[in-house]
C-alpha cells in the first residue's frame, strides 16, 4: 500500500504541476479555517476523481506517454532498508493475529498439504477416493445426464464458466467449489484426509518432470500418436469425459508432447505478484490471468479447455494451490484480508453479499454469500489452513542463501546490464540462446542454476478463459514484467540460487519447517532491487 500511495503522489506531481492540494504547505499557511462549502467540496471531489482516473489509465499497457512509461511500471518508489524491512516483518504477525485468527466455529482447522508431503499410503488413499467418485451414481437431476458423482463435479464447473471466470467471483467461487469437492470425497467415499495441493512453483523450471505425472499418481503426458492425445499411464488412463466433448482424458505438455516444454511461475515471481498487488481485484486478475492460466496452458489437453478442465483430476490440486495463493495474499496484507471488489461477469459491481451457486452439487448444502468464503478458518463450510509446502519457497525463515541474497540486494549497485534488462521492451525476445540475456531459453533443461521466464499463455487459451480486449493486453504486460524480473535477477544476482532451480531438483522433498523455509526478506530484496532498476 505504501508503494501504491507513493506512485500516485509522484504521478499527481508530474501530471498536474498546477494542482494545489489543501494540504500543501503554501495552502496551509494561507488557509482561513472556515467550513468548506458544498460547491467547493464537490469541486475537490471532481478533481480527485479525475486524478485517480488518469492514474489508473497511466497503469494501463496501452498508454504511450513517456510519463506513464517512466512512472507506472515502478512497483514501489520507496527504498526499503534492512532495518525498515525487519520492522515491517515484525509487525505482520501482530496485525495478522487480529484479523486471521480461526473463529470459534473453527477451533482446530484441518491442514491441506502439498502432494509430496503425503505418505505413499495417503497418496493412494486420495487416488482411491477420486476413483470411488467416478463409480458413484450421480445426485444431480436427470436432466444433467451425468453418469457419476465425479462427473457431477465436472458438470458443476462447466455450468459456472460464464460467472466464475474473468470476474471478481473467480476466487470465492472456486474456494466454495473445492470445499464442496473435499466434503464429497470425505462423506461419500470415506476419504479421511484433506484436499492436497500441487505447489507448481517447485516444478516451475521443468513442469513436465514433476512427480505428479508418475504412473502411481496422475499419469503422464498424452500419447502423440493418439488422435486426442490420450494419456496412457496411471489410474485415470481409462477415463472418459461425459460433457462438452466425449473423449479420453488428454494432456499435451507445453502444447504438444513431452518434446514441447513449458515454464511455470517461479517462487520469486509469485512473491512479486503477492506482495505488489494492493487491491483484491488487482490480485485476482493478476493471479487468474497469469499463473492460473499459465498452468492450464502448460498441461494442455483437457486442462487447456475451460469447459473440459475439471475432467482432469489434477485440476483440483492446481486450484487448491491457486486458493493457497489467495490465502497467502490475505496473510501478507492483513488489512485487505476481508476485502472483495471488482466486476461480476455481467458488468455489475461485485459485492460480498453476492450469492455463490454450486448448481445443486450438494443438494442439502445452502447457498452462501461471498462473505462466507473470505476466511479459510471462518467456520462452515471453511475450516482449513495450508502447509508450508515441500521446499523452501514463499514462506518466512532464514536460510544462508536467503540472507546472502538479501544482503546483496540491499547493498549492491544496479549494473548497467541488469538495468537494461529490467526496462527492455521485448523481454521474451531475449535469452541466452540468442545472446540477449543470461536467462536460459524456455526449452533449456541443462542450466541448473538460473531461472527461466514463465511461458506466455497461448492466445486461443486466453480467449476461452474469457481474457480478451483490454484484459488480454493487461495480461501480456504482466507477463512481460515477470520476464523482465527474471532477466534482472539472473543478471544482477549471479550467485542467487532459487529453490526452484533445476540444480536443486534432485533433492528429496521434505516438509518445510520455519527454520528451513526461504527468508521472505530475500524475495523482498530482489523485488525492491528490480523496482529501483525500473524507476532509475
Amino acid at each position: 500500500m505504501l508503494g501504491e500511495m507513493c506512485r500516485f503522489i509522484h504521478f499527481v506531481n508530474s501530471r498536474f504541476p498546477k494542482y494545489r492540494s489543501r494540504a500543501a504547505l503554501e495552502s496551509v499557511e494561507a488557509q482561513v479555517f472556515v467550513p468548506i462549502s458544498v460547491d467547493e467540496e464537490d469541486k475537490y471531489r471532481a478533481a480527485f476523481r479525475k486524478m485517480v482516473a488518469e492514474y489508473r489509465s497511466a497503469k494501463a499497457p496501452a498508454l504511450k506517454s513517456s510519463l506513464a512509461q517512466r512512472i507506472a511500471p515502478c512497483f514501489s518508489a520507496y527504498t526499503i532498508t534492512p532495518t525498515m524491512l525487519i520492522s515491517l516483518v515484525a509487525l505482520v504477525p501482530l496485525i495478522a493475529a487480529a484479523t486471521t485468527q480461526p473463529s470459534a466455529a473453527c477451533a482446530k482447522p484441518a491442514v491441506r498439504r502439498e502432494w509430496r508431503e503425503l505418505t505413499a499410503a495417503e497418496q493412494t488413499n486420495y487416488i482411491d477416493a477420486v476413483l470411488c467418485l467416478k463409480s458413484q451414481k450421480s445426485k444431480l437431476p436427470r436432466s444433467a445426464k451425468s453418469p457419476s458423482r465425479f462427473d457431477d463435479v465436472a458438470y458443476t464447473h462447466m455450468m459456472a464458466l460464464d460467472v466464475a471466470h474473468s470476474s471478481a467471483l473467480f476466487l470465492p467461487w472456486h474456494r466454495a467449489y473445492l470445499a464442496a469437492y473435499e466434503s464429497i470425497l470425505q462423506s461419500e467415499c470415506g476419504y479421511k484426509g484433506t484436499l492436497p495441493y500441487w505447489d507448481w512453483t517447485v516444478d516451475s523450471q521443468a513442469p513436465e518432470k514433476s512427480v505428479l505425472w508418475s504412473s502411481k499418481a496422475f499419469g503422464g503426458d498424452g500419447d502423440p500418436s493418439s488422435t486426442n492425445l490420450c494419456i496412457r499411464s496411471g489410474p485415470f488412463k481409462a477415463w472418459r469425459s461425459a460433457f462438452a466433448r466425449r473423449m479420453c482424458l488428454a494432456r499435451s505438455f507445453g502444447g504438444g508432447s513431452l518434446d514441447s516444454t513449458a515454464v511455470l511461475y517461479s517462487p520469486e515471481a509469485i512473491y512479486m505478484l503477492l506482495s505488489r498487488s494492493t487491491t483484491y481485484d488487482d490480485f485476482r486478475s493478476a493471479l487468474e490471468e497469469g499463473p492460473h492460466n499459465n498452468v492450464h496452458s502448460a498441461i494442455g489437453g483437457d486442462m487447456a479447455l475451460i469447459d473440459m478442465s475439471a475432467n482432469d483430476p489434477v485440476f483440483m490440486l492446481h486450484h487448491a494451490n491457486v486458493d493457497r495463493m489467495w490465502a497467502l495474499w490475505q496473510k501478507m496484507h492483513p488489512a485487505l484480508a476481508g476485502s472483495y471488489g471488482g466486476d461480476n461477469a455481467d458488468g455489475t459491481a461485485a459485492d460480498a453479499g453476492d450469492v455463490i451457486s454450486l448448481f445443486n452439487l450438494i443438494p442439502s448444502q445452502p447457498k452462501r454469500p461471498v462473505s462466507a468464503m473470505l476466511n479459510t478458518t471462518g467456520g462452515a463450510p471453511l475450516c482449513y489452513v495450508y502447509s508450508n509446502s515441500v521446499r523452501a519457497g514463499i514462506g518466512a525463515g532464514g536460510t544462508a542463501n536467503a540472507r546472502r541474497a538479501a544482503a546483496e540486494a540491499a547493498g549492491d549497485a544496479i549494473t548497467a546490464e541488469a538495468a537494461r534488462l529490467a526496462r527492455h521492451a521485448e523481454p521474451y525476445e531475449l535469452d541466452a540462446a540468442r545472446g540477449g540475456a543470461a536467462t536460459p531459453a524456455q526449452g533449456d533443461r541443462g542450466d541448473g542454476a538460473r531461472l527461466r521466464c514463465a511461458t506466455r499463455v497461448a492466445g486461443h487459451i486466453a480467449a476461452q478463459m474469457r481474457v480478451g480486449g483490454a484484459a488480454f493486453e493487461r495480461a501480456r504486460a504482466r507477463e512481460d514484467a515477470q520476464c523482465r524480473f527474471v532477466h534482472f535477477v539472473n543478471a544482477q544476482f549471479a550467485g542467487h540460487r532459487s529453490h526452484a532451480a533445476l540444480g536443486r531438483a534432485g533433492r528429496a522433498p521434505a516438509a518445510v519447517s520455519a527454520a528451513a523455509a526461504a527468508d521472505a526478506a530475500a524475495y523482498e530484496a530482489l523485488a525492491a532491487a528490480f523496482e529501483r532498476a525500473q524507476c532509475g
